[in-house]
């Protein structure tokens, strides 16, 4: 018996990347075919997402967080006419509903030092701070298409932070922080434009949250006075006490509260474009009880404003209390 011979296979009659065979699961979904209920069930589910963007404030790991609502499925009404006749009555009020909040900064209160400036004088240099920065972005004509051209790649990081004046707040490499401050300077953007025309609001407001823990403690500072200043208050503003040069004292939330008021109420009247809400959340990190008077926050807030040496109504106001949970649009 002699050797077995395999016969060689069948060639092949069709070049290798393509085959006779089709797959139904690979042809291209047409989403107008599904019945009009399903596509009403999936407008619904293209719901609000929020951003919560941590903003490094570059000292002992302090931050401010930015939080920013958007509807992803703005995009699906520049699809086709059908589909913008059909989720217009779904997606356009959520729209409406975002652009008329207020947009939301949020901050712990053992972080507000950061905010802050404990030495007062005259100084050359004007709007080192996070809120004097982001305040004057919203005012700046340029900011908007500047911003606009670093999303679309035509501008870096380096190149924007010295456009937005941001050098001192945000490190070379922190693109997250950048993004997060971008993305909320845009939505508080169209939240001026809106509002402006909408309501009679001379500056609108701006919502700040500051977020107490039941285990905050006071914070040793040591606050100063330029000489030139004190004269200033003393010639210019003889009823108000003049501060002392130099103190060294432990600053609870009230102080602090008072404190930030006096500095962005300053900024606030300088550029005239927005003004502050400022709201407290309690949260129970250490189940301590600790409470805190809504009027002792109003009168801090009060005399922040007097500090301040304000001339605007209202340009920082108490807000109350915001809610546990963390619920802003």
């Amino acid at each position: 018996m002699g050797p077995i011979k395999l016969s060689n296979p069948p060639l092949l009659t069709t070049a290798p990347g393509r085959s006779t065979i089709t797959h139904s699961a690979k042809k291209p979904f047409r989403f107008l075919d599904l019945p009009k209920d399903i596509r009403l069930m999936v407008y619904e589910e293209l719901g609000m997402k929020t951003y919560r963007d941590r903003f490094l404030l570059r000292y002992d790991q302090h931050y401010v967080t930015l939080v920013n609502t958007v509807t992803p499925g703005l995009a699906i009404l520049a699809t086709s006419r059908q589909i913008r006749a059909e989720a217009s009555s779904i997606i356009i009020p959520r729209l409406r509903m975002i652009l008329g909040s207020p947009p939301v900064i949020s901050i712990r209160a053992e972080h507000l030092v950061s905010l802050i400036d404990l030495h007062d004088c005259f100084s050359s240099v004007y709007g080192t701070k996070f809120m004097e920065r982001l305040i004057f972005c919203l005012h700046d004509p340029r900011a908007s298409p500047r911003m606009m051209r670093y999303r679309s790649g035509q501008l870096s990081t380096r190149q924007l932070r010295r456009m937005l004046r941001l050098q001192g707040l945000i490190a070379i490499g922190d693109d997250a922080s950048l993004k997060g401050f971008v993305r909320f300077a845009l939505r508080a953007m169209k939240y001026l434009a809106s509002n402006t025309n909408q309501t009679r609001h001379v500056y609108p407001p701006l919502t700040f949250v500051v977020e107490v823990p039941d285990t905050f403690q006071a914070i040793p500072i040591t606050t100063s006075t330029s000489f030139l200043k004190c004269l200033s208050y003393r010639l210019f503003s003889p009823l108000i006490p003049t501060p002392p040069r130099t103190v060294t004292n432990h600053a609870g939330i009230m102080w602090l509260l008072r404190r930030f008021t006096s500095h962005s109420s300053k900024a606030c009247e300088l550029w005239c474009i927005v003004s502050l809400i400022v709201k407290v959340r309690l949260l129970d990190e250490g189940h301590t009880g600790l409470r805190i008077s809504g009027r002792n926050v109003q009168k801090a807030i009060s005399r922040g404003l007097e500090e301040g040496r304000s001339n605007a109504a209202n340009i920082v106001c108490y807000g109350g209390r915001a809610p546990r949970k963390m619920e802003e649009i």
